[in-house]
């Protein structure tokens, strides 16, 4: 029991060192070193991606531990998805951004080359709040040959990640009405406007993050304190890409401290705040870039 144990762990570290090496492969950087008589050469980041999915997954089979096992699916799907997401760019033609998107190409660049402070560039003659939004799409722009198409399926990696954690959490909460309702509402939105799916521009790209920093908000608000780390992330990222959601971002991620006020139950006041404030995260960054 106690080696199948420290396998496990093994199998979950070795996954996250080959994706921090596929991330620093991706920028140039190559490896080698010698196992007694074996010399080891790296410089592909899709062989350690390669590495890492294969790792987690097999992680994930063999682990016991909950928490454990959540955590080797998130670095498989990961790994996975930039797996699938580096073959597509490679086999697309080289293409040319015009207009806003030749500004994110060019902010992403600037991130291969170094260290890179503002955010998207406003027609209004300032740059948004910070670049974490290129320091995401920077890995998979570098390890697909600098390709334009690689900024628009970074995107659609970062929609498929908001969306994932927002029917995650909905799954997991304790109101069966929500459970229905919102991968039902979320299907008929993503069919309507898949071109926004795979749009790379940024008022886009926080029209589904924002609903996932919704319910992740609402579920810490709800005793899942476990998930303040990610409602960190995602409001930061938010607010980085797109200033217009700033407001709504500092409602969401102060509402867990107001309910410990607040003598109503958690469980229904998340239920509402969802309900009353997906919507108008939907709307509002489209309401103000449009």
């Amino acid at each position: 029991m106690f080696s199948r144990h420290l396998a496990s762990r093994a199998l979950l570290l070795i996954s996250a060192t080959a994706m921090l090496l596929a991330v620093a492969m991706a920028f140039g950087a190559t490896f080698s070193f010698h196992l007694g008589t074996i010399r080891a050469h790296g410089s592909d980041p899709a062989r350690a991606l390669i590495i890492a999915a294969v790792a987690a997954w097999t992680h994930v089979l063999a682990s016991t531990g909950c928490v454990r096992r959540r955590l080797g699916v998130c670095f498989g799907a990961i790994a996975t998805g930039y797996i699938v997401a580096l073959n597509f760019v490679g086999h697309t033609a080289q293409e040319y951004a015009i207009g806003d998107a030749a500004f994110l190409e060019l902010y992403t660049l600037h991130v291969t080359r170094g260290v890179w402070p503002l955010g998207p560039y406003s027609q209004f003659g300032w740059h948004h709040p910070g670049p974490l939004y290129f320091y995401i799409l920077a890995p998979l722009y570098a390890a697909g040959g600098f390709r334009f198409a690689a900024i628009n399926v970074g995107a659609a990696l970062i929609n498929l990640a908001s969306l994932t954690v927002l029917l995650i959490t909905i799954a997991f909460s304790r109101s069966r009405s929500l459970v229905v309702w919102v991968p039902a509402v979320c299907a008929l939105y993503v069919s309507r406007l898949t071109p926004m799916f795979v749009s790379a521009w940024n008022p886009h790209v926080v029209v589904l993050a924002t609903p996932a920093l919704v319910v992740v908000s609402a579920a810490v608000a709800s005793g899942q304190v476990s998930l303040l780390p990610l409602l960190v992330v995602l409001g930061s990222f938010c607010v980085q890409t797109h200033v217009v959601v700033a407001p709504l971002v500092i409602s969401l991620v102060t509402l867990p401290a107001r309910m410990a006020w607040c003598p109503i139950s958690c469980a229904g006041w998340s239920s509402a705040y969802v309900v009353v404030m997906q919507p108008r995260c939907w709307l509002s960054s489209q309401s103000r870039a449009l």
